[in-house]
């Protein structure tokens, strides 16, 4: 399939050239493909050959329904598009739908700026400054609130931040939401987490929730660290589960227990649920 994408890519190209020369101003060329590059090969989009013959100007990556990543690699994308042409443009693109449609936040259906700190933070600290939304229809209020600041840590560090799951399976996997992904096996069954930054945290909290849960409950351990406190928990956060969720949780865990990037949550009694998902949220500042 990519090298019937890239014959496209390069028809695009010779018709923007052709466009810029008649109008006598530059035309650019802007290609927007999902999360990871393996991601994006696999479904026929070479970006890096594209690079390599000149046809793009912009790289946009994004997530989407179908790629329900939370961990958007920027730092990736920029090294390997870079060491071929570092004059080339790399933006995040986050849908926003995803989150409003699937996971909600603490009050109900929608994505809130709790959530959108999160998602920013773990994106400025791989050096992104250029970061965008799609699908905001149903959103557009939290939104516009970031998009009129200036992305930097102000709007970010010192406020409480909600970091979600990448992967719904340890084996990186990508499940369509908001179909549940079925958990089978003796386990211990692990979601991975990745946090950005961790100085100015004072409280940690992890949030999970399944259904048609079988074993000991929902257990959860991070980093491989038991929990101070778990208490059972309203899983409001998941938008459309429609009373499906029959077990939410939400544990405390020492400072200690936490990392900054990859954090690993283990549910090591779990032998079969349906998983629709996981978050961290952390509390900054003094008491």
């Amino acid at each position: 399939l990519s090298p019937c994408i890239t014959e496209v890519m390069k028809a695009v190209r010779a018709k923007t050239r052709e466009v810029a020369k008649r109008r006598h101003h530059p035309v650019k060329v802007c290609a927007t493909v999902l999360h990871t590059p393996a991601h994006a090969l696999d479904l026929g989009c070479d970006v890096l050959e594209w690079v390599r013959q000149d046809l793009v100007d912009m790289v946009i990556v994004g997530n989407f329904w179908s790629a329900v990543n939370y961990e958007l690699p920027y730092r990736e994308w920029c090294e390997k598009i870079h060491a071929v042409n570092p004059g080339i443009r790399v933006v995040m693109r986050f849908d926003e739908s995803l989150m409003v449609g699937n996971w909600g936040s603490f009050d109900g259906s929608r994505l809130q700026l709790d959530d959108f700190r999160g998602l920013l933070d773990n994106m400025l600290v791989q050096g992104c400054r250029d970061f965008g939304t799609f699908n905001c229809w149903d959103n557009s209020r939290h939104a516009n609130l970031f998009l009129e600041e200036d992305l930097d840590m102000r709007a970010v560090l010192g406020y409480r931040r909600c970091y979600h799951v990448a992967f719904i399976d340890a084996y990186d996997k990508v499940n369509p939401m908001p179909k549940p992904y079925p958990i089978t096996g003796p386990g211990p069954h692990d979601l991975r987490v990745s946090v950005g930054t961790i100085s100015d945290v004072r409280r940690v909290f992890v949030h999970a929730g399944f259904s048609d849960v079988e074993g000991e409950g929902v257990r959860l351990k991070l980093n491989g660290v038991e929990p101070i406190s778990a208490e059972p928990y309203p899983v409001r956060w998941i938008k459309g589960s429609n009373g499906r969720i029959s077990h939410g949780v939400r544990c405390e865990f020492p400072l200690s227990a936490l990392k900054q990037g990859p954090n690993t949550v283990t549910f090591p009694t779990l032998r079969k649920a349906k998983a629709y998902g996981c978050k961290i949220e952390v509390l900054p500042g003094a008491e």
